[in-house]
């Protein structure tokens, strides 16, 4: 197992511990404001799990503010806004966070630079364990279940959610440590958490990962076989896949939350690389012909 698993293992083993315990504080935001774009907040498609390991996050969500210390986690539901802000308080920030890539997961490991911009380290994915995030999913709906119950229904999902990552990160074939150069992951994960962003560029992301657009270009080649710009294209078109299914969104609404600049353009992109429209995309997937207001 690759030493970079047997950190978040060890991370992840200890939090469990915790959670079966009835001593891990575990924060879930409200699903408020989902899929909106908000002064320097960003969001995704999928749930994210956070667990603070150094010192602590200041998060800022359409429901409110709420502060992560050391061992806390937070169950950030699908699409919902938020932004964080590190802190150095009794040890230096660092955080682990675990987010969806198709059928399994990534892992990475954040920390802060000197101007307190957060950065990912040891980023490695794992073909396996998608499926756990659905306990995300069913926990963002804690509000529904009485509060005398809440607690123990958030920490029971948080307790499958562990024991499947767990299971996976443990089975040496589920994963594969990420090899690439350090301003490649920090461009994904730029792309990532800022893909609505419509003047989002590559020249933007070069130089926050301090090197040539052109530099950056070739290292994306090497690293995924495409140039930055259209592995950007992808994850937007990606994006907009998976807010296509949700029948309270039109098309507008969704390209413009991909971070595509206008409608005609959103098409033009989706149907390059899907070979159909959005809309087409929608009806085939979901049968929402009637439920389309675009």
């Amino acid at each position: 197992m690759p030493d970079e698993a047997n950190g978040y293992l060890q991370h992840l083993e200890s939090a469990i511990s915790r959670v079966t315990a009835g001593s891990a504080r575990i924060v879930v935001p409200e699903s408020l404001g989902l899929h909106r774009r908000r002064p320097g907040a960003h969001f995704h498609p999928t749930p994210e799990f956070f667990l603070q390991t150094g010192g602590g996050s200041d998060f800022e969500c359409p429901s409110g503010k709420f502060r992560l210390k050391t061992g806390d986690i937070c169950l950030m539901p699908s699409g919902v806004p938020h932004a964080e802000k590190p802190l150095n308080l009794r040890t230096p920030y660092e955080v682990m966070v675990l987010m969806r890539a198709s059928e399994g997961f990534i892992a990475l490991r954040g920390e802060a630079d000197a101007a307190g911009r957060i950065e990912s380290r040891d980023m490695q994915d794992f073909a396996n364990g998608g499926v756990a995030f659905q306990c995300l999913d069913q926990a963002a709906g804690a509000n529904t279940i009485s509060r005398r119950l809440r607690r123990r229904y958030v920490a029971g999902l948080t307790t499958a959610f562990l024991a499947a990552i767990i299971s996976v990160i443990r089975n040496p074939s589920s994963g594969t440590t990420r090899k690439a150069l350090p301003q490649v992951i920090e461009a994904e994960r730029i792309v990532r958490v800022e893909i609505s962003r419509q003047d989002l560029s590559v020249q933007d992301v070069a130089d926050r990962v301090g090197c040539s657009p052109d530099h950056l270009t070739r290292m994306f080649r090497a690293e995924h076989g495409m140039p930055l710009g259209v592995w950007m294209a992808k994850e937007r078109v990606q994006l907009a896949c998976d807010l296509l299914v949700r029948p309270d969104y039109n098309i507008a609404e969704v390209g413009w939350s991909c971070g595509f600049s206008s409608p005609s353009y959103f098409i033009r992109v989706f149907k390059t690389y899907k070979g159909i429209t959005p809309k087409a995309w929608r009806i085939e997937s979901t049968g929402l012909r009637a439920m389309d207001r675009a």
